[in-house]
């Protein structure tokens, strides 16, 4: 490969990903629940919104914490799934296969 077909992929890796790291920053996903508890995570998984009604609050300790913990690894899966979906266009067909095949 010579040294401006090196650039030519270089220019072209760059049009397609940019914006990329804002768009990935951008990701979240939520779950509900039915007993009034409601969360929001990042494409890392961690929680940056909680929402608790008065139902949910009146659950006790141990099951509030389970369904907490239960619709923040519903949401950070949405939100993983959502982090493949914008990469995979950016690879060839094979990392395309291996990130919707997860």
């Amino acid at each position: 490969m010579s040294v401006d077909e090196l650039i030519e992929a270089a220019a072209e890796l760059d049009e397609r990903t940019a914006g990329l790291f804002e768009r990935l920053a951008r990701i979240t996903a939520q779950a509900t629940g039915e007993h009034g508890v409601a969360v929001t995570v990042n494409l890392d998984g961690k929680l940056i919104d909680l929402d608790l009604t008065d139902a949910a609050l009146r659950l006790g300790a141990s099951a509030l914490a389970a369904e907490i913990s239960s619709l923040t690894a519903q949401a950070s899966a949405a939100a993983l799934a959502e982090g493949f979906a914008t990469l995979a266009p950016l690879g060839d067909d094979e990392l395309a296969e291996l990130l919707t095949g997860i």
